[in-house]
């Protein structure tokens, strides 16, 4: 790893090596009342994440909320959740390098899902921006997901564990999976994997609880951190499950531990 992206890592990786981003780049998947003033809820949620997954729009309208607080993950894929005939899963890659670098990111991301007729066109265009990526030091998060049409689980061990590994091998810093449902499985996916790994986290679901557990376990197996939004802020106690997940993560502490100092 060269000089440029060992420094732009080193601003939302800490000391130990963690790190909890907090993706709000969902505003073209669903409408959400929190995305509606960018820089109000980024300032709110800038108290412990390290770094925000934004698209540029938004890094337009929240970055002065983000000086000298957290750094700018650039998403570079995009698909919206308006209804399509086509059934193949498939995210754009709609901007790149030199954007990113002009809006301040110290990281870029994009999504490739896996088992989609566009696979293999998605890997490519993920190839083809690491390469930039590497020319330009700047770090690249590729997100792997597995799509519907592929006909297994989104949290599937052996789709996921390859998933993860191809995102590797094809240029990426950090790789973003989701947490597969047990300890165990997810520690495969971690050892296949050839560089560090944060954990996606999906929909809002799940009680407080049974969330933080599981962010516990993904700790345990072999996660630098999260990368996980709306099962954050899209909760009724937002911040107060921020703060569980940023002890969890930074502090090792259990899930019991970080509900009985910040849910009650």
């Amino acid at each position: 790893m060269g000089v440029g992206k060992e420094i732009r890592l080193r601003r939302f990786i800490n000391e130990k090596g963690k790190t909890l981003i907090m993706p709000l780049d969902h505003g073209v998947e669903g409408t959400f009342d929190k995305l509606e003033q960018m820089d109000s809820f980024v300032k709110e949620l800038s108290c412990k994440s390290d770094a925000f997954i934004l698209r540029r729009g938004s890094i337009k309208r929240a970055y002065k909320s983000l000086i000298n607080k957290a750094s700018i993950i650039m998403r570079v894929t995009c698909t919206t959740t308006v209804p399509k005939k086509d059934d193949s899963t498939y995210e754009a890659f709609i901007t790149g390098v030199e954007e990113g670098m002009r809006l301040g990111a110290d990281a870029l991301v994009a999504t490739v899902w896996f088992g989609s007729k566009e696979e293999n066109r998605s890997i490519e265009q993920f190839g083809h921006l690491a390469d930039l990526c590497d020319r330009y030091e700047m770090p690249l998060i590729g997100e792997c997901l597995i799509a519907p049409e592929s006909g297994l689980d989104s949290k599937d061990e052996k789709a996921n564990i390859i998933a993860a590994r191809t995102l590797a091998e094809e240029g990426a810093d950090i790789v973003k999976v989701l947490y597969t449902g047990s300890l165990k499985s997810f520690e495969n996916v971690v050892n296949y994997c050839l560089v560090p790994v944060v954990t996606a986290g999906g929909d809002t679901s799940g009680a407080n609880m049974d969330f933080l557990k599981d962010v516990e376990d993904m700790m345990k197996g072999g996660a630098i951190g999260t990368s996980i939004g709306r099962n954050i802020w899209n909760r009724e106690d937002n911040m107060k499950i921020l703060n569980c997940v940023d002890a969890i993560i930074k502090e090792g502490i259990s899930a019991e531990k970080a509900f009985s100092n910040f849910m009650k």
